[in-house]
């Protein structure tokens, strides 16, 4: 895909507000630098699509008439604080990484493969 293509599609994307596809857009352009040897700008297009897991969810608003099937919960406790073996431990530290790494993972092999990201695909 040309670069222009891709900002066109990574606009569409933002203002379609489909996530899957702005991340897995800004990850091939990500590549695309890294190819031509900027990789400090490579590596910043990955830090912010990193970052942006960290940033909390956005609320929405919901009608009244549904307010009482939606509960907000927020955990406050963290792994450290689970009260399990050793090795279940690192198993759940494992797959939550996993679960973390998810839209990285999809996205490169979307690029490596040249397909579209999937809508119903985890990540």
């Amino acid at each position: 895909m040309a670069k222009a293509e891709q900002i066109k599609a990574l606009i569409n994307s933002h203002l379609k507000r489909d996530d899957e596809r702005f991340v897995s857009i800004a990850l091939q352009l990500a590549a695309d630098e890294a190819r031509k040897g900027h990789s400090a700008l490579a590596g910043e297009i990955r830090v912010l699509i990193d970052d942006r897991k960290n940033r909390p969810l956005a609320v929405v608003s919901i009608s009244n008439d549904l307010s009482d099937l939606v509960q907000e919960a927020t955990p406050q406790t963290d792994l450290a604080s689970l009260v399990v073996s050793d090795i279940l431990k690192a198993r759940i530290s494992r797959i939550t990484k996993e679960f973390g790494q998810a839209e990285v993972i999809h996205g490169a092999v979307s690029t490596l493969y040249n397909t579209q990201p999937c809508n119903g695909c985890i990540g």
